[in-house]
């Protein structure tokens, strides 16, 4: 197969009878054909592999280098897509458990997909005509296809092929992935410090942020955490700064946590995360662990392991501060909305001040969202929502980036960037 693989350059991409799928051949072989589509909020990739093929996992590098010990090891290029400028896509990529095809004997390690096999991405933002971009390698047992930039177009489907949820998720560099973090968190700093910035001046006081955040006198860490994001301690909340703390808090909480890893190998056990945090009282199964325990782990373990690893830590913290500092401001708007300082906002409040922010109210869009909102407090109705509960429905709408994207498509310029000439996009 090695000595085969200069074969590849004979590969060449056609079109089916179905436009939007694209077939590799290698001279008159069918080797693999590919096909994208957005499912709900999910890119889906479907990957139909001819009898005898078969094309490799996306972290296919470093599952053999994690073997080998090499930081270049000896094995098959890995699957790579690459979204077109109008589609982005929130990590982490998910995929089909790949099947290990190594060949120890031959000090080769490899791992990949035959038959039907699916890779998956959430969606944030996708306009039409978008395609995806694959690289790849297709090979038999004595000859490899290169695929090679082939744009596959994305389509729209409403019918679910796969749930990508029972699906992996992609390895990635532990390095690799923490730098992807911090510059989504730099990047939603930058947006939640243009939200606070109701002066357009280019920074915000800290006073308004602790107002926002509402650490409470009676949570002296909290709002010492709160006070970190003015990092050069000026008193104002100016480009950069927000991300940067944010990032320096993450940094203090995954140390804290990862203190649980009592034998040194990066990983925390079910034993080892049900010591560390404690659940007294309760019913324990062989681990150790109580169902409490047991629901927490499985909501850090992305990759299904029954581990939680440090990356998982850090993705974990760098959610839930997106979430809170998202709700947060947005809660903050609304209470400006709230003219006359009942502790509710009614649709004509809402649209008043959408409009005075500068931004055209869709009232028929806004009346669904009410609506939507109304139903998912038995209190609110959907004329007019309390502040009170506000809380709760943000932090649950705020938890993924279609949801914030949603949520603010219908207030306009009322939130970040307040000052932007333009119409505000969602957050990060």
């Amino acid at each position: 197969m090695l000595c085969l693989a200069g074969l590849a350059a004979t590969a060449a991409a056609n079109e089916s009878g179905d436009a939007t799928r694209k077939e590799v051949w290698l001279g008159d072989q069918l080797a693999v054909s590919y096909a994208a589509r957005i499912e709900t909020d999910w890119l889906i990739v479907e990957v139909r592999h001819e009898p005898g093929w078969h094309t490799y996992s996306m972290d296919n590098v470093l599952r053999a280098a994690e073997v080998t010990g090499k930081d270049r090891p000896d094995t098959e290029l890995p699957t790579r897509i690459t979204p077109s400028p109008g589609i982005e896509l929130a990590p982490p990529w998910r995929q089909t458990v790949p099947t290990e095809l190594s060949q120890p004997e031959l000090r080769w390690y490899t791992w990949g997909f035959e038959e039907r096999s699916f890779f998956a991405a959430r969606v944030v933002r996708a306009d039409p005509g978008g395609w995806i971009q694959v690289d790849a390698q297709a090979c038999t047992d004595r000859l490899c296809a290169m695929v090679d930039g082939l744009q596959v177009p994305v389509t729209r489907s409403s019918e679910r092929t796969v749930a990508p949820e029972s699906l992996a998720v992609v390895r990635s560099s532990g390095r690799d992935e923490a730098a992807a973090i911090r510059e989504q968190l730099a990047v939603f700093g930058d947006w939640f410090q243009r939200a606070m910035d109701l002066e357009c001046s280019g920074r915000a006081p800290v006073g308004r942020l602790v107002e926002i955040m509402n650490p409470g006198r009676h949570r002296p860490r909290q709002m010492n955490w709160v006070m970190d994001l003015d990092v050069d301690g000026n008193g104002f909340v100016e480009p950069g700064e927000t991300g940067a703390g944010l990032w320096q808090s993450l940094e203090h909480q995954v140390e804290r946590r990862m203190l649980g890893d009592v034998d040194g190998d990066g990983v925390l056990s079910p034993r080892e995360y049900a010591l560390f945090v404690p659940d007294p009282g309760a019913e324990r199964n062989e681990d150790g662990m109580t169902r409490l325990q047991e629901a927490r782990l499985a909501n850090l373990d992305r990759d299904g392991d029954r581990r939680v690893s440090r990356i998982e830590v850090v993705d974990d913290f760098a959610r839930r501060y997106v979430t809170r500092h998202w709700s947060r401001i947005l809660l903050f708007h609304f209470r400006r909305a709230d003219s006359d300082g009942d502790g509710a906002v009614t649709r004509r409040e809402l649209t008043s001040a959408i409009r005075a922010a500068g931004s055209a109210a869709a009232p028929a869009r806004l009346q669904l969202w009410f609506d939507a909102a109304g139903d998912a407090s038995r209190k609110s109705s959907g004329r007019r929502l309390s502040l009170a509960e506000l809380p709760a429905l943000l932090d649950k709408v705020g938890a993924s980036a279609e949801g914030r994207a949603k949520f603010e498509a219908s207030l306009g310029r009322l939130v970040a960037p307040a000052c932007s000439p333009t119409t505000a996009t969602a957050s990060p």
